[in-house]
C-alpha cells in the first residue's frame, strides 16, 4: 500500500512538474527590425497569415513624422484594427493633408478602419507614437463591431 502510494504521489508531481507553463514574454522593441515605410513610419511585421501576408504590425512614428496622405495598396479592400499604444495619434482622411482637420486618437484608443481605398494620414504632433494594427485578411469583423460600418 505504501509503495503505491508512493508511485501515485511521484507520478503525480511528475506529470504536474513537467506541465509547460504559458508565461508571456516580454518583446524589446528596440531589438524588433523596424523597416521604412511612408518615407518616414517604422513597421515591424510581428506576424504573418498562412498566405505569408502581413496580420499583425507596430508602427512608430517619432516626434514630429507627418506621414503623407496614402492608401493602404494592396492592404485596402480588408478591415483593420488599430490601437494606440502610446503617445497621441493625429489622423485624417482624404488626399490633401490638412491639420486642422486631423482627429486625435490617445493611448489605448482602438479605431475601426473599415475595408476601402480612401486615402489618409498620421502624424505624431505631440511626442513619439506607437500604433498596432491588426488585418482581418480572411476572418470576419464581430457582429458588434462590423455593426459601427453601418452607420
Amino acid at each position: 500500500m505504501k509503495i503505491l502510494i508512493t508511485i501515485i504521489l511521484s507520478l503525480t508531481v511528475l506529470l504536474l512538474g513537467n506541465q509547460t507553463k504559458a508565461e508571456p514574454i516580454p518583446l524589446e522593441l528596440d531589438k524588433l527590425s523596424f523597416e521604412t515605410v511612408h518615407q518616414v513610419a517604422k513597421r515591424s511585421i510581428m506576424a504573418k497569415d498562412n498566405k505569408n501576408r502581413p496580420q499583425f504590425v507596430l508602427i512608430k512614428l517619432d516626434h514630429g513624422d507627418v506621414l503623407p496622405p496614402h492608401t493602404y495598396g494592396k492592404n485596402s479592400g480588408i478591415p483593420k484594427l488599430l490601437t494606440v499604444i502610446s503617445g497621441e495619434l493625429s489622423w485624417g482622411d482624404g488626399s490633401e493633408l490638412d491639420e486642422t482637420k486631423e482627429r486625435k486618437f490617445q493611448a489605448g484608443t482602438v479605431a475601426l478602419i473599415p475595408a476601402g481605398d480612401g486615402e489618409h494620414w498620421a502624424a505624431a504632433r505631440n511626442g513619439d507614437v506607437l500604433l498596432q494594427v491588426l488585418l482581418i485578411w480572411d476572418g470576419v469583423l464581430a457582429e458588434e463591431i462590423n455593426s459601427y460600418t453601418q452607420h
